[in-house]
Formats: structure tokens, sequence, C-alpha cells
């Protein structure tokens, strides 16, 4: 039975230390594909934002990628990731 939570632990960490999909990576992955060449963006500080952002910040990753892919189906601009 100890072998048996000991392994059910183990797996459990290791889901847990996968990462997590945020706000802030998926408008990281927006920014970086869809506005590469945009110098009003610096996908290197999004993406270090993205790395463990709070929960404020979170928030404020999901409002802009929001309000950055309105803007850009606004000016016809599509983009996929």
């Amino acid at each position: 039975m100890f072998v048996r939570i000991m392994s059910l632990a183990a797996l459990l960490t290791g889901l847990l230390a996968c990462e997590t999909e945020t706000p802030c990576t998926r408008y990281a992955d927006y920014v970086c594909s869809c506005h590469a060449e945009d110098t009003g963006f610096d996908c290197a500080e999004i993406e270090a934002l993205a790395e463990n952002p709070s929960q404020a910040v979170a928030d404020e990753c999901a409002a802009d990628l929001a309000d950055l892919q309105a803007e850009d189906d606004a000016n016809g601009e599509t983009c996929a990731i």
C-alpha cells in the first residue's frame, strides 16, 4: 500500500511540475507569432512575464490579448497560432 501511495505521489508531483498554459503564455505566443516584426511589442519581455505571473498580471495578459485580437480583427489581420 505504501508503494502505491508513493507511486501516486510521484505521478502527481510530475503532473504538477508540467508547465500549464496561462493567459500570459497565450498572450506571449500570440504577440511573438503574430507581431514579431512590430516594434511596439517586446516578445522577450512578454515571455518573461509569462513565466510566473501573479493573478493581477494574468488578468492583464488576458485583457491585453483580447484587445489585441479585437484590434487585429478590426484591421482585417488574421493570425493563427
